[in-house]
């Protein structure tokens, strides 16, 4: 800016006039950074619930220079370090001290706070959890790339928080309330408790966690020593999945009785698909489970062994054969293991609800009805009419 500019006399409104001119690098650089991190994050292992960004507007712009009490600028267009602003929501806190140290290795830090990692919110008389606050630019590497370097100068503040953490800022926000001084003394000792409770929810959900991690660590272990007594929840299933493969064993099975062969997925749904289907496996063998008091993954390896026996076989092929033939089913793994242990418990099963738990196309649902509960349902006809009831067969 030239030194003719940067005068006293200059007012909010002109600066901002001056601020809209140049805003629109900002606002790239903050999409471009908000691009970084989502990789940086994703390298680290570290998920995150939200990671957003934008460019501070005109309109805040202008009311920042009016607000009573702030500092003096004499270029505030170079001087206010939040004109690009990031923010990173994590799920418990310690994927929150995590991001600070992704930060720490990525960008030059001109200036940090960090409350979550030292467990310090500061100002004992400010309600809930204040966010670690970290103002960065790039380090010299990656300054030095083409691409960056028209954002070598440019300061971005980084707000990190948990999702307890962020719905307190919200909630408090709509109160308006930043201190225990501001709030009416009737309401102080409950806005207390409330801020309390957060933060022992967020330290008993990263102690949660870190339980669940040993169990899911102690489950591989056991079955890996061959200790199939186990109880069956969905933790020990995906153990059970992640040593056996027994849901790849299911799936060789099914291309080898007709089934389209289940390449590579590069759509982008993949990993939902495979999620989804893990959780309608987890649902119908805790459903077997209770109605056949098959407890633990001792029964279920008994229920859908490998190799798979010859029944077994025969009737993924005779669901294969008798589904609609203009739909050509893939072998999904875990689907497929699924059909194989509805198969196996045939007589214990309702049709509808198995059905819906694998969330099957009616093309393949036709021909498992028709295996595993011996009838077949008839398509409607084109005009809505009604058919003919048929006799189920018995």
């Amino acid at each position: 800016m030239p030194e003719e500019e940067l005068k006293p006399s200059v007012t909010p409104e002109e600066w901002g006039a001056l601020y809209a001119a140049v805003r629109d690098r900002h606002e790239t650089y903050a999409n471009k950074a908000r691009g970084l991190l989502l990789e940086l994050l994703d390298s680290a292992g570290i998920d995150a619930e939200v990671v957003e960004a934008r460019a501070k507007s005109v309109e805040s712009f202008v009311n920042k220079l009016q607000g009573e009490g702030q500092r003096q600028y004499l270029d505030p267009i170079s001087e206010m370090r939040d004109l690009v602003g990031l923010r990173i929501v994590t799920y418990i806190v310690d994927d929150a001290i995590k991001v600070g140290e992704v930060l720490e290795k990525n960008f030059e830090i001109a200036w940090q706070r960090s409350p979550i990692a030292s467990g310090d919110n500061g100002d004992p008389d400010r309600f809930g959890y204040v966010s670690d606050q970290y103002e960065v630019r790039l380090n010299g590497t990656r300054a030095a790339l083409a691409e960056w370097a028209p954002f070598a100068d440019l300061t971005a503040e980084v707000q990190v928080r948990t999702v307890l953490q962020h719905a307190w800022a919200a909630i408090s926000h709509k109160l308006e309330y930043k201190a225990e001084r501001e709030a009416p003394r009737k309401l102080r000792r409950q806005l207390s408790r409330i801020s309390a409770l957060l933060e022992v929810a967020d330290k008993e959900f990263s102690e949660l966690t870190e339980a669940g991690e040993r169990l899911d660590a102690d489950y591989v272990a056991a079955l890996e020593a061959g200790d199939f007594d186990i109880e069956i929840d969905a933790d020990s299933l995906a153990a059970f999945l992640k040593v056996t493969q027994r849901h790849l064993h299911y799936s060789k099975v099914a291309e080898e009785v007709g089934y389209a062969r289940f390449g590579e997925v590069v759509d982008e749904r993949a990993a939902d698909w495979t999620l989804a289907n893990f959780h309608a496996f987890v649902d119908l063998v805790l459903y077997g489970s209770d109605v056949t008091e098959q407890s633990k993954l001792a029964d279920l390896d008994l229920v859908v062994p490998e190799p798979a026996p010859d029944y077994l076989r025969f009737g993924l092929r005779e669901i294969f054969d008798k589904s609609d033939r203009g739909f050509l089913p893939i072998a999904l793994p875990v689907p497929m293991l699924s059909l194989a242990y509805a198969l196996a418990l045939r007589d214990f099963l309702e049709p509808d609800l198995v059905t819906m738990m694998l969330n099957l196309p009616r093309e393949l649902s036709v021909g498992l009805e028709s295996v595993l509960f011996e009838f077949e349902e008839e398509d409607p006809d084109e005009d809505g009419f009604e058919e003919e009831e048929e006799e189920v067969q018995e």
